[in-house]
C-alpha cells in the first residue's frame, strides 16, 4: 500500500477593525516568536489540533497570538482555503483562513509586537507579510468589497451600532484602493439615498448622540449620523 504524507493543517484569521480616528479599516499582526520569518509581522494562525473545530482554533489564534479574545469579535467570516505545496517552509501546510471583524483593539493588542496596517496597503502588497498572508489579506479585501452595502451583518459588523456618512464613504473610498475596488459604485453626493434605499438604517435625531460622534471628526457641516432598524 502507498503511503501519503499528509499535509498539516492550519487556520488563519484576517483580524480587522475600524480606526475611530483615522477612518480606516485596520488589520491587526503581531511579531513572529519562532522561525521561520522570526520578528516579522503576520496574521495570527494555529495549527489544527485533534477534535477542534475550525472557529475554535481561530478564536485560539486571536487570543494567543494577539490577545483579542472572543468577546471582541463581532463577524467571523469563511474567507475560503490555501493550498500552495510551497507556502510554508516548514512542509506543506494548508490554510483554512478567516475573516475576523473585530469591534475594537482591546488593551492588550497595544503592547510591543502587535501593529495594525490599513488593509489596502497589505492587499496591494505595499507592506508585505511572509508566507502567502498578502494574498490572505486581498482575499479579505475582496469579500468586504463585495459586501458592504449588500450584506447587513456584514457591514453593521464593521461599521458598528451607529456611524455616519463620512466614516462609511471612508470605507468605501479605502476598499475601492484595492483590487476589486472597482466593483464598489457608489456616488458620494447620493450616499444618504443610497443607504436609505437598503432600508436597514434610519437617522439619528438625538443632538447629543449626534455631537458626540461627529465631534471630532467632521469640520463644517456635521455628517448625519445612523443607526439599525
Amino acid at each position: 500500500m502507498t503511503e501519503f504524507e499528509l499535509p498539516n493543517i492550519s487556520v488563519d484569521v484576517v483580524p480587522v477593525t475600524l480606526n475611530a480616528y483615522s477612518g480606516k479599516l485596520e488589520v491587526l499582526i503581531g511579531k513572529r516568536i519562532y522561525e521561520p520569518n522570526l520578528g516579522e509581522f503576520a496574521l495570527p494562525g494555529v495549527l489544527l489540533t485533534p477534535h477542534e473545530r475550525l472557529d475554535e482554533a481561530a478564536y485560539r489564534a486571536l487570543e494567543k497570538k494577539l490577545s483579542i479574545p472572543a468577546s471582541y469579535v463581532v463577524e467571523l467570516i469563511d474567507l475560503g482555503t490555501f493550498d500552495n505545496p510551497d507556502r510554508d517552509p516548514r512542509g506543506a501546510t494548508v490554510s483554512i483562513a478567516k475573516l475576523a471583524v473585530i469591534s475594537s483593539a482591546p488593551e492588550g493588542s497595544t503592547a510591543a509586537g502587535v501593529t495594525s496596517i490599513p488593509i489596502d496597503e497589505i492587499a496591494n502588497d505595499s507592506y508585505a507579510l511572509p508566507f502567502d498572508h498578502n494574498s490572505i489579506v486581498l482575499a479579505a479585501s475582496n469579500l468586504l468589497t463585495e459586501k458592504m452595502l449588500f450584506n447587513k451583518a456584514i457591514t453593521k459588523a464593521i461599521l458598528g451600532d451607529t456611524f455616519t456618512t463620512k466614516t462609511l464613504r471612508n470605507v468605501l473610498v479605502q476598499l475601492q484602493e484595492t483590487e476589486k475596488g472597482e466593483n464598489i459604485i457608489f456616488d458620494a453626493s447620493n450616499l444618504t439615498r443610497q443607504l436609505k434605499g437598503t432600508k436597514w438604517v434610519e437617522m439619528v435625531e438625538d443632538k447629543e448622540t449626534v455631537t458626540n460622534l461627529t465631534a471630532s471628526t467632521s469640520r463644517g457641516r456635521p455628517s448625519r449620523v445612523w443607526t439599525w432598524l
